[in-house]
């Protein structure tokens, strides 16, 4: 089923969220990471290493804490390496099973949106969203989507592709505790 879009004659598919989306799960069952001081000083110096600027340093602190949570929910190591252009890496957080995984990070506790540079989209087969008050305790794993999901369902705006959590699909809840944390990361 398919409609068109007036403006500009294209056809896309009608918007289906999931049967059972992201949103539609209690925020008390979402995976959650609980950190201890050891895995947020690890995290934050990590994140001071990457940051191009002492400005941005928050910004890598969550953004990567995100990335510790989501690589540790499928039991793979995260990207601790420090390059020294301030590039980063190369489109994909980790790799699953041989899918590339993008993790994006908000703080934001309203509107909940998965936020994907355009030019990082090919980069990654999965995109998971994660949702970080504080890197120095707790984060959340929202959801996931594909990447011709995202293509799909997303929309553009401001040179990134963002799509609501409505249309992410949840995850399996798990608690994950610093122990555990700290063995599939060896920090």
């Amino acid at each position: 089923m398919s409609k068109t879009d007036e403006t500009t004659k294209v056809h896309r598919p009608a918007l289906i969220q999931p049967l059972v989306s992201a949103i539609d799960v209690n925020p008390a069952n979402w995976p959650r990471a609980h950190f201890d001081d050891g895995i947020e000083f690890a995290i934050k110096e990590t994140a001071r290493l990457r940051a191009p600027t002492r400005s941005s340093e928050w910004r890598h602190r969550v953004g990567f804490a995100g990335e510790v949570a989501a690589a540790s929910y499928f039991d793979v190591s995260a990207n601790w390496e420090i390059t020294d252009d301030f590039v980063g890496d190369n489109g994909c957080d980790f790799i699953y099973e041989d899918a590339r995984v993008e993790v994006k990070t908000t703080t934001s506790e309203q509107d909940l949106e998965l936020v994907v540079p355009i030019e990082r989209v090919e980069g990654a087969d999965y995109f998971v969203l994660a949702k970080c008050s504080s890197p120095r305790e707790l984060v959340h794993l929202v959801g996931w989507v594909s990447r011709p999901e995202l293509k799909v369902f997303g929309y553009r705006f401001d040179g990134n592709i963002r799509i609501d959590a409505k249309y992410l699909n949840p995850l399996e809840p798990l608690e994950m505790f610093p122990d555990r944390i700290r063995d599939i990361q060896r920090v």
